[in-house]
């Protein structure tokens, strides 16, 4: 998920899982690195931070 200036949410889910992949993830602005397949919980909890840090009701 990624929070840009205008307040947009980018969510994605990607395949890839290493490593590498997560900081470059990070790197590129992206506050949550999930990956197939989808764990529910870490799902849930990346929505809900999203949901509090951006005051979204």
């Amino acid at each position: 998920m990624m929070n840009l200036q205008d307040g947009n949410l980018i969510h994605v889910l990607c395949a890839n899982a290493f490593a590498e992949d997560i900081i470059n993830s990070h790197i590129s602005g992206m506050n949550w690195h999930l990956t197939k397949p989808i764990d529910a919980d870490k799902l849930m909890t990346a929505l809900k931070e999203c949901i509090r840090k951006n005051n979204i009701r």
